[in-house]
């Protein structure tokens, strides 16, 4: 996918519904201003808040998304959603930093009220393929706030990145926090804060998450509004 193709991309939109026309024309005030690029995508309703230049957003084939909140603050960001991604209504993603990245791989799904948050400069947010998150899912890459070693007045809390491997499973209210890597096939149970790696195809719980059962697999059946 070519993401600078935006004016070729654009003519695209137009085989969309009434409400994705709405987007495109948002898309195209933001892109004069040196802003938010669009390029193709099937179904979606978003409101864009771009604080900045140079920002990126970017969606693969049969997309389903409603509601979402865009935030850009910063400069030269990306957010890429693969192929078939789904993400229910008043989900949030926000970047405030310059150089950051969220990426979600195809056939990944979102309930309503999730929300991803890159922040500081070039950090990133690695979502695999096939992954299924429940609502209110966060997963950010700081603390939000800084603190410092009284002795040295050095910051102890720097920003780390976050990756999540195919197939991961996040219940509801599950919390993902900064420098944290999930191996693929994994399940984080419900209101679960994951502040360590977890391995591949085990169940975790608990706060701080901890590893209950390993060797495990799970499917979407039944399939009800994931």
């Amino acid at each position: 996918m070519n993401i600078l193709d935006y004016k070729s991309r654009i003519k695209e939109f137009s085989r969309y519904n009434r409400v994705f026309n709405k987007v495109v024309k948002l898309a195209t005030r933001l892109y004069a201003l040196g802003g938010v690029k669009i390029t193709k995508s099937s179904l979606i309703t978003l409101n864009i808040y771009n604080l900045g230049k140079g920002n990126v957003f970017v969606t693969g084939k049969n997309c389903m998304v409603e509601k979402l909140r865009l935030e850009f603050r910063g400069n030269n960001n990306m957010v890429i959603l693969g192929d078939n991604v789904s993400m229910k209504n008043d989900c949030r993603i926000m970047i405030t930093g310059n150089n950051c990245t969220i990426e979600i791989g195809d056939n990944t799904s979102f309930t309503h009220h999730c929300q991803l948050e890159a922040q500081e400069e070039a950090t990133h947010i690695i979502i695999g393929e096939d992954c299924m998150f429940s609502n209110n899912v966060l997963i950010r890459t700081n603390d939000s706030h800084y603190i410092y070693d009284l002795e040295t007045g050095k910051r102890v809390n720097m920003p780390r990145d976050v990756h999540i491997g195919n197939h991961v499973w996040l219940a509801a209210f599950a919390t993902i926090m900064k420098g944290v890597t999930i191996g693929e096939g994994c399940i984080v149970g419900y209101r679960s804060i994951v502040t360590n790696d977890l391995p591949s195809s085990c169940v975790a719980v608990g706060t701080p998450a901890k590893v209950v059962k390993e060797n495990v697999e799970w499917t979407r059946e039944p399939k009800l509004i994931y």
